[in-house]
């Protein structure tokens, strides 16, 4: 009973904080930041890519994949260069089912960072999904190569080793 408490409180601190960072941003700006609560947006002259990434997971925590999916489309505009906003568009791609357009996204963003972990993991993710198993396994090795204490590329590789029987 604690554990769904305590996870209710962190969830509705996360969201405030998120708020208040949009908040910031918005300030920073130099937009005219006016809360709206009725659609938890804000009035700016000029939003960056920030603001929409921030607003883009706030939607998230409302479980709202379309106005994330706009949110994160519009952050791209402003910065098509970030290699973290297309991986985050990927991800959202992977969780709706979107498997193909997950994959051209992953391999924008690594394109940009070839050094994204997360993007590496997802990419072997991703590839797993289609039965290549080795490719994914090379992109969990380039993973754990960057970051040789990620639990989740050993445990992703030892899935897909185990798929293939070694």
């Amino acid at each position: 009973r604690h554990g769904r408490r305590t996870g209710d409180i962190l969830m509705t601190t996360r969201r405030g904080l998120i708020r208040g960072l949009i908040l910031m941003v918005a300030l920073s700006a130099g937009g005219e930041a006016a809360a709206n609560p009725r659609n938890h947006s804000f009035d700016l002259k000029e939003p960056n890519s920030f603001y929409y990434f921030l607003v883009a997971q706030f939607k998230s925590f409302e479980e709202d994949d379309k106005g994330t999916q706009k949110n994160l489309t519009l952050a791209l505009e402003k910065n098509p260069d970030s290699g973290f906003l297309w991986n985050q568009k990927a991800y959202l791609d992977a969780k709706l089912g979107n498997i193909e357009e997950a994959y051209r996204d992953t391999q924008t963003s690594l394109a940009k960072d070839p050094n994204n972990v997360d993007s590496l993991l997802l990419m072997g993710k991703i590839s797993a999904l289609k039965q290549h198993q080795q490719l994914a396994i090379s992109y969990y090795r380039k993973a754990v190569a960057l970051d040789p204490k990620n639990e989740e590329a050993y445990n992703l590789m030892a899935r897909d080793y185990l798929e293939l029987g070694d």
